[in-house]
């Protein structure tokens, strides 16, 4: 392997960008597709609607990620050779965009925000230029979908490089008092390039109760925030979060990975998979392949220690990890759940040869959107 080698590569021509993001659109198209399916929950792991209302909620957010960024960059191809900036695509890992889009992103929904935009009638004037020019006003076309970029930045819409938490009651307190809450967040893992969303569901003993607590809201963000990294084992986010808030006791914790990405257009990731897709070309929007995970911790219940000599009592969650299979035991999870999307075409030169994916349940986006389950 070349260690001195990019992580990611620029896309120059207006071609490859927008042949990146109808793949792109693809992708998040088929996700939402899987949200529908009548065994959804199982599909994505969940144990009940409201996670996957969850689910559903940042595809949804991803999508408007990546129809952001095909808006910043759809004609500056044609406005200058040497552009200041240039979409930057992850070709190590994930095959999404890379650690920094979403952050300048970010950074454009910070500096927009609180300001008016304009808004001008550049369809009018493109139709007068033709008309005159007899040519297509690139420039234009440019300035009216910068104009469309500002305006859907500013609502804040897309998927972020940390997604702070949202809190619910589960239910009302039992005749004992104890309180149950659903908690959900997210993040862009820029460190792999991929969207990572988490779902818990914890028992809640502090006496003003998490869901109208702001003050306890921000320290949960900020515990989040910290144990949020994918890399990470599951067993470390949980305890983490079960022994920096000592109000929090996590019951169930699932985190949902949406990658890798893998296309004939980064024949710079080194996995078998780009490998068996740089043949394919009986149709370029279609050589691609999703992957996602989903790996679930549950605890088995609490136990109760002296927390030194002169301190009370620390209560700590006993997480299941099952030491037996060897996905769930290396990720620190009660159970590890792989998926894969791929169009019809695809699938069936699948069946030609081998794969990467003959243990791993495969979906397939027929010719009309339909997503069916093969094994």
């Amino acid at each position: 392997m070349n260690n001195n080698r990019k992580h990611y590569r620029e896309l120059q021509s207006s071609d490859e960008i927008h042949g990146y993001f109808a793949k792109c659109a693809s992708v998040v198209s088929a996700l939402k597709s899987l949200c529908k399916l009548s065994d959804a929950e199982q599909v994505w792991g969940c144990t009940s609607s409201a996670e996957l209302d969850v689910v559903s909620h940042y595809v949804d957010l991803l999508g408007n990620m990546m129809r952001l960024l095909l808006l910043k960059y759809a004609y500056t191809p044609y406005l200058s050779t040497d552009m200041p900036q240039k979409l930057a695509i992850d070709v190590s890992n994930g095959g999404m965009p890379y650690g920094v889009e979403v952050r300048r992103l970010e950074n454009d929904f910070e500096e927009l925000c609180n300001k008016e935009i304009p808004w001008h009638d550049y369809r009018s004037k493109i139709v007068d230029y033709i008309l005159v020019n007899k040519s297509i006003p690139r420039h234009l076309q440019n300035e009216m979908a910068q104009q469309t970029y500002r305006h859907a930045v500013k609502q804040g819409q897309f998927m972020k490089t940390f997604e702070a938490p949202k809190v619910s009651a589960i239910g009302t307190p039992d005749s004992n008092g104890v309180k149950y809450v659903f908690i959900h967040w997210a993040l862009y893992d820029t460190s792999r390039c991929m969207p990572v969303i988490y779902i818990m569901v914890a028992e809640d003993s502090s006496r003003s109760g998490l869901v109208k607590d702001d003050g306890l809201k921000e320290v949960l963000s900020e515990t989040c925030e910290s144990y949020s990294q994918s890399a990470l084992k599951l067993l470390t986010v949980a305890t983490g979060i079960d022994e920096k808030l000592a109000f929090l006791h996590p019951k169930q914790l699932t985190r949902i990975s949406l990658g890798s990405f893998s296309s004939s257009d980064f024949p710079e990731k080194e996995n078998s998979v780009s490998t068996l897709l740089q043949g394919f070309s009986e149709s370029p929007s279609e050589d691609w392949v999703f992957e996602w995970k989903v790996e679930i911790l549950r605890s088995m219940g609490s136990e109760t220690n002296k927390d030194g000599v002169f301190s009370g009592a620390k209560r700590t969650e006993v997480f299941d990890v099952n030491r037996a299979e060897h996905g769930a035991n290396l990720s620190g999870a009660s159970e590890v759940l792989r998926r894969v999307v791929v169009p019809h075409s695809v699938y069936q030169s699948f069946q030609q040869g081998d794969h990467p994916f003959a243990e791993t349940p495969i979906y397939v986006v027929g010719k009309s959107g339909h997503v069916a389950l093969h094994m």
